[in-house]
């Protein structure tokens, strides 16, 4: 029997004091999963056991635990699928303009163009 819990890196990020949940990386503003696979690893639950009474000191005894196929955040999947949603409108947004006729080879150019400003004699 196999019962899984995520774990990120055992060391804590540059720049962290010390580390009392090893997982609050992949815990949302709202205490809940985060969405998305980067940083979540599913192990058994006795290693992560031994991880929270071991880790870094035993400073991860109090770390949040998730259940194999824990539901992640609705807020933040909401959030994200609105700003996917926008992403993909401001690139079509673009796509458009830059086929435009009237502006396109202009918007084109300034696009390939460097950083500075024109030379004005």
């Amino acid at each position: 029997q196999r019962s899984h819990t995520p774990n990120t890196k055992l060391k804590p990020k540059v720049g962290e004091g010390s580390m009392e949940n090893i997982n609050d990386d992949i815990i949302c503003s709202h205490g809940n999963l985060r969405p998305g696979k980067q940083g979540k690893r599913w192990i058994p639950l006795d290693h992560w056991n031994y991880i929270r009474e071991n880790a870094l000191g035993g400073k991860c005894k109090n770390s949040r635990t998730f259940k194999f196929g824990s539901v992640v955040c609705q807020a933040c999947e909401r959030e994200l699928s609105h700003a996917k949603e926008l992403a993909k409108i401001h690139r079509e947004t673009r796509d458009e303009q830059l086929k435009s006729k009237e502006y396109g080879s202009t918007i084109r150019k300034l696009m390939k163009r460097v950083c500075g400003h024109p030379d004005i004699s």
